[in-house]
Parts: structure tokens; C-alpha cells; sequence
């Protein structure tokens, strides 16, 4: 037995402890039945394969229903490029190499972006398509994954792009850096009688407190008599939940008209955000998030011992009361037998927009500014 089957073997013993119920939906028999087959055909003999594998035995057995539970590398080797689905295609939006921003990316290392995406599919749990293009674009801008994808071991990789009606092959490596825009998490933006909240992530502020902040979003709406706001919780893949309370009791006043703008990437604790928002009487913008609103999640972590990969998994289930717009919380698997479907159910958001290449092109924000025009409309009225 090699380091990692080794590694396997400790992953399958601890992943049936510490995750809240894995066998919910197939049983110890099919997972055997399933490793079984598979190593029939595969050989274990790379860090690769062995993460390769791993998240297609998530896969299987968590399918739609768990993304919080997933195998990571320990150290992410990031190219130095920003990717983004528009519509169906992947463009390259930011590199350090000015020349690639806003090429379609057609194939990595002889792979055709659909052929790449093909076999993301086969092990990535995910409830929907939108978590699928989030992932998607982080992890062909990683090398680690690209390797692990294209079953291959090189320190760099071969974009085949396509700017201005032209293909071109581009070699990427790890070591450039791109600069990246600064987190702008609480940032407070006036635009036209409406102010703009950015929040991109539940954690506190990196100065002062969330009473702080809300205290100075108070001062800014008495003093500009504004009473329009944006919460712009694109991006937001978790964190607590319970951070945002005390801007929420503020946004219940009265007279307060409030707009939430989403995306692919707020997952987790965004989710409980979005929906405490919509319980307040937000209206929402963009498009579908990138989970069900009802998941298992809560994550903690191990490594395995020979490779030092970092498995994620759930400790809890959140059921969703589509009449009460409730999360309730399960923490052990007894408990959870009582739940009639684990069908997932998905935010719809009420208006659909997103931004389209020539927006990015321009440094448009489509989305904010449909926002805007709904606020208008109804001063109008």
C-alpha cells in the first residue's frame, strides 16, 4: 500500500465520523461498491489523482446536496489571472499581462474549456449550474487543479485564447502576481440619493466595529435624507451569520426602501443574509446564488496525514420553511429523519441582470444601475 492509498483509507474512516450523515443518501455498501470500481480502472500513484478521486467519492455520495464538503490542496498555486463566465464562455477580466485582459479562454493544455468542465462535473458536489461556473473559475486559474484535471505535472500552463478574432497560445505560471482590487467589504458608496453597502463577507471590520459602521451609515442617511439602499452581497461566500444583525435592525426602519444585489458566488452564510435581508423587505437584483437554500454546511476540517490535503466537511443540515423564510438548524442525523425532502430549493432573484463583456470592457456596473432606475421609478410615482 502506497502513501496514497494510505491517505484514502484514512480519509474513508474519518469522513463517516465526523460528517453529521454521510450515509443519508447512498449506503456503506455503495460507497465500497464505488471504490472498488473505480480503482479497478485507476491507479493511486499522485497527490493528483488521489484529490481527483476523492471528490468524485463527494460527489457520488453528497451529490446535489453538500458542497461545503469538499478536498482542498494545502497550498493553492494561483496563475495570475482572473477568470469570469459571461453568459457561456470564460474570459480572462484581469492579468498582470494587460494584452489578456478580456480574451475567451478555448482550451488549457489541450483541453477545450467543455471538455474541463466535463470532468469538474464529475467531482464537484454542487446543487446547481451557478456554483459550477463559481468553481469553475477559480479552479482553472489554479494550477494545482489545472495538473490535477489534466492529469498532468508541470509548473506552467498553456492558454489557448482568443483576442480580436485571433487565437493565440499563452504560457502562465505561478510566479507573477496580478494586482488585485482592494477588498472593499463595508465600503459606503452615495450614488444619486441611494446609498451603496458593500458587504462581501461576514466577518467584522477590519477597523472598528459592525455598531460603528451602522452608526455611520445612520449619520450619512440623516444627513443626506436618504432612505434608498443597495446592499450589494455579490461575492459572499460566508463567514457568521450573525454579523450583519445589527445593520439589518437599522434597515427595518421605516420608510426604508432596500435593493439586494447577488450573484454565483454568495454561498453559505451570504445565503442566511440574503434571506434575512428578503425577511425585511428587500427586494433582490442579479442572478441565482450558488447554493440551495436548503444545504448541509457549518464545515470543520482535517488533513490526511501523508499529503496534508485539507478535507472540508459538515457538521449541520439548514431545512428552509418557504412560508416562514426560516433556516432551521439540525445537528445530528437523528434529528434529521424527520425531514420530509432533502429536494433542494433555489433563490430566484426578482430581476435578473448581469453584466455583459462591454460593460467590464467599460467599468460599467449594470446591475447597480438597473437598482438605481427602480428607485427613480418609484420617486416618479
Amino acid at each position: 500500500m502506497n502513501k496514497y492509498e494510505e491517505d484514502l483509507n484514512y480519509f474513508l474512516g474519518e469522513i463517516e465520523k465526523r460528517h453529521i450523515w454521510f450515509y443519508f443518501d447512498k449506503s456503506k455498501d455503495d460507497l465500497n461498491n464505488f471504490v472498488k470500481e473505480y480503482l479497478s480502472t485507476h491507479k493511486l500513484d499522485s497527490k493528483y489523482k488521489l484529490s481527483y478521486f476523492i471528490k468524485c467519492i463527494l460527489k457520488y455520495m453528497l451529490s446535489i446536496y453538500d458542497s461545503h464538503t469538499f478536498c482542498f490542496y494545502d497550498k493553492p498555486n494561483k496563475l495570475p489571472i482572473i477568470l469570469k463566465f459571461i453568459g457561456e464562455d470564460l474570459y480572462i477580466i484581469n492579468s498582470f499581462d494587460k494584452n489578456l485582459k478580456f480574451s475567451k479562454v478555448l482550451k488549457i493544455n489541450d483541453f477545450t474549456v467543455e471538455e474541463l468542465i466535463k470532468k469538474i462535473k464529475k467531482s464537484l458536489p454542487c446543487s446547481n449550474e451557478a456554483w459550477l461556473k463559481a468553481k469553475t473559475e477559480e479552479f482553472l486559474s489554479d494550477l494545482n487543479i489545472i495538473n490535477e484535471l489534466c492529469l498532468s505535472y508541470n509548473d506552467t500552463s498553456i492558454f489557448i485564447i482568443e483576442i480580436k478574432g485571433k487565437q493565440k497560445d499563452y504560457v502562465l505560471s505561478p510566479n507573477k502576481e496580478i494586482k488585485l482590487e482592494e477588498d472593499k467589504n463595508y465600503e459606503i458608496t452615495l450614488l444619486d440619493k441611494v446609498i451603496k453597502i458593500s458587504y462581501s463577507k461576514c466577518v467584522p471590520p477590519k477597523t472598528g466595529s459592525v455598531i460603528d459602521f451602522v452608526n455611520n451609515v445612520k449619520q450619512i442617511s440623516k444627513q443626506n435624507n436618504i432612505t434608498n439602499f443597495i446592499i450589494d452581497i455579490r461575492g459572499n461566500t460566508g463567514g457568521d451569520n450573525t454579523i450583519i444583525y445589527p445593520l439589518l435592525d437599522f434597515l427595518k426602519g421605516p420608510n426604508f426602501n432596500v435593493i439586494t444585489l447577488t450573484d454565483k458566488n454568495v454561498f453559505s452564510s451570504g445565503r442566511f443574509a440574503l434571506i434575512d435581508l428578503i425577511n425585511i423587505g428587500s427586494r433582490t437584483f442579479g442572478e441565482e446564488i450558488g447554493t440551495s437554500l436548503n444545504c448541509f454546511g457549518n464545515v470543520k476540517t482535517f488533513n490526511l496525514p501523508n499529503t496534508n490535503l485539507i478535507i472540508t466537511y459538515s457538521t449541520k443540515y439548514f431545512d428552509y420553511n418557504p412560508f416562514d423564510k426560516k433556516l432551521i438548524q439540525y445537528t445530528n442525523k437523528d434529528d434529521m429523519r424527520e425531514i420530509k425532502s432533502f429536494k433542494p430549493i433555489f433563490y430566484k432573484p426578482d430581476y435578473y441582470v448581469w453584466n455583459s463583456l462591454k460593460d467590464y470592457k467599460n467599468g460599467n456596473d449594470k446591475v447597480v444601475d438597473k437598482a438605481i432606475k427602480l428607485f427613480k421609478a418609484y420617486v416618479k410615482k
